[in-house]
């Protein structure tokens, strides 16, 4: 089992499995994106000086530059490193070379062919699209933290979420869609996913809530669906701007307008 050492809640969870655990013979493997981070059994894989870690019977080794893991961005996409030290440290544990898994790790991209619908990012005339299906709070904080390393002039954000989130989870993904401090806010509702909410519902109790969060109601558009919004978003941009499209159905229809925007 690979955990995390240093995400409270996951860490909390199998800690209390742990004795468990070990009687029946389960092995595990602890990361954290810092190596300085407490774990039971000690990190088997980490960050140290720029590189993905691991931890034998020889002490640490590195197995591949950060910079060079295409889905990480440079290290911007801190998910997508913690996920690097997962996907290790299981290689690892199933006997793939160090070699092996470099060669994963640097040739795997966050683009639509490897990775559809995360991160995916296009220039459309001098102005950043990037596409991605977060769909709950967590999802959204790892986007709203790589888009803080993303300059530009203006931002629009589109979002729609589906009908069987609580109020309460409603309300704590528009906490996070405010730090992407946009300058225009596209509500959608998500075709196939009303589950129990009539049309208009979620994109109505959003608008409250950010409302509610500073977001002044002529900074948001309501359109009937993702598609509507991507094509009002790319509308709006101009040169220097980013677009967040958080883009949970038509996901493919939204890919194919912003390839064909982006020439």
């Amino acid at each position: 089992l690979v955990a995390p050492a240093d995400e409270p809640e996951a860490t909390a969870a199998v800690l209390r499995q742990r004795d468990g655990l070990l009687a029946r013979g389960v092995r595990l493997a602890w990361t954290a994106l810092d190596p300085g981070a407490d774990a039971p059994d000690g990190l088997a894989a980490t960050v140290r000086d720029g590189q993905v870690a691991l931890r034998g019977d020889a002490g640490w080794r590195s197995v591949c530059p950060v910079d060079a893991i295409p889905a990480a961005l440079g290290g911007a996409a801190r998910h997508v490193v913690r996920n690097a030290l997962t996907a290790s440290a299981l290689a690892s544990a199933l006997g793939l070379s160090d070699e092996a898994i470099a060669a994963g790790l640097r040739s795997f991209r966050s683009d639509e062919t490897d990775n559809p619908g995360r991160a995916n990012r296009f220039d459309v005339n001098g102005a950043t699209v990037v596409i991605d299906y977060a769909h709950n709070a967590h999802g959204l904080a790892a986007l709203a933290d790589l888009a803080d390393h993303w300059d530009a002039d203006r931002r629009v954000v589109l979002f729609g979420s589906a009908g069987d989130r609580s109020d309460d989870d409603l309300a704590a993904m528009a906490d996070v869609l405010i730090r992407l401090r946009p300058d225009r806010v596209v509500l959608v509702d998500v075709p196939g996913y009303l589950r129990g909410r009539e049309r208009g519902d979620v994109p109505a109790l959003l608008l409250r809530l950010l409302g509610e969060r500073g977001v002044p109601a002529g900074a948001c558009t309501v359109l009937a669906d993702p598609v509507a919004g991507t094509r009002f978003a790319l509308d709006w941009l101009a040169p220097g701007d980013l677009a967040v499209l958080l883009a949970l159905a038509q996901r493919d229809q939204v890919l194919a307008m912003v390839r064909e925007a982006a020439g």
